[in-house]
């Protein structure tokens, strides 16, 4: 039931602490050690979309946790949106982005299992539109 405890850490105190705070918090340096990543590398980085990714990054911003997914979306639409009208005019593709995450954030569909799964099932798409 750790997993509980770690969950709500991620979610409520992590989105809170500064980079200082973050930098000498000793979940995210358990975390840079058992992952073997190191502070202040960039592991990622897409000139494109202005983003990069450190260590620290990994072990703040991309949990399994709401505010991970979260992160991660805003990644993705911003690569979406930078490259949309890029590959129409020189493919004539459209890149579109099928944002999920708004059929869900919000609904609290989800219950906590003490199983090991974390959540049961959510409601079919159709029965949330």
């Amino acid at each position: 039931k750790d997993w509980v405890g770690l969950s709500v850490y991620y979610e409520e105190l992590i989105p809170t602490l500064n980079d200082t705070q973050l930098r000498n918090d000793g979940k995210i340096k358990t975390c840079l050690h058992d992952q073997n990543l190191n502070i202040d590398q960039i592991y990622y980085s897409n000139n494109d979309t202005n983003v990069s990714v450190t260590g620290l990054d990994i072990c703040s911003k991309y949990s399994i946790t709401e505010v991970g997914v979260e992160t991660i979306d805003k990644r993705i639409k911003a690569y979406v949106y930078n490259k949309q009208n890029e590959l129409y005019d020189k493919y004539g593709v459209k890149l579109i982005y099928y944002d999920q995450l708004n059929l869900f954030k919000g609904y609290d569909n989800c219950k906590l299992t003490y199983d090991g799964r974390h959540y049961v099932q959510l409601l079919a798409v159709e029965t949330m539109a």
